[in-house]
């Protein structure tokens, strides 16, 4: 595993990433940022942040640490449980509800609309009334879950 830290030039791009896109920023450049094989961002020893296709989005553990109000949501039924939590993309046919706020590209929280337990974080393929619009078909990329090796640790 490659683990390099960042420095305050690289802090300072994805803090302004981070605020321009809305997501939540934990740290400054002031704190210990590493990069883990160019997909991990560990923040003062907190696996916070993932990497994906060369931008940085929130953790499932950040997504719980800082509660999931804070995130744009799309709500999953019990059936698709199992798919999200083995990596799959979000389908139509398993999603109960919607945020309004959605747009294409933005990362989301897949959540059990039963116990509001975040299952998956993912980017948006459509925005909230498109996504309505549709009866089948992929709504969402997966790109981290609850059993992944981020989240497990064995990255």
């Amino acid at each position: 595993m490659k683990k390099e830290q960042l420095n305050k030039k690289n802090l300072k791009d994805i803090i302004d990433w981070l605020d321009e896109t809305g997501l939540v920023c934990t740290f400054s450049k002031k704190d210990k940022v590493e990069k883990l094989d160019n997909h991990i961002l560990i923040v003062n020893g907190n696996l916070d942040y993932i990497v994906y296709s060369g931008k940085v989005y929130p953790s499932l553990k950040l997504v719980l640490k800082e509660g999931v109000d804070k995130f744009k949501q799309i709500f999953v039924d019990a059936g698709a449980i199992r798919f999200m939590t083995k990596g799959a993309d979000v389908m139509r046919p398993g999603v109960t509800k919607i945020d309004d706020d959605i747009n294409k590209g933005d990362f989301i929280v897949i959540t059990d609309d039963r116990f509001n337990k975040p299952l998956a974080c993912g980017i948006s393929d459509y925005d909230s009334l498109d996504m309505r619009a549709l009866d089948k078909g992929k709504v969402a990329k997966n790109i981290h879950f609850v059993g992944d090796d981020v989240w497990n640790g064995t990255y």
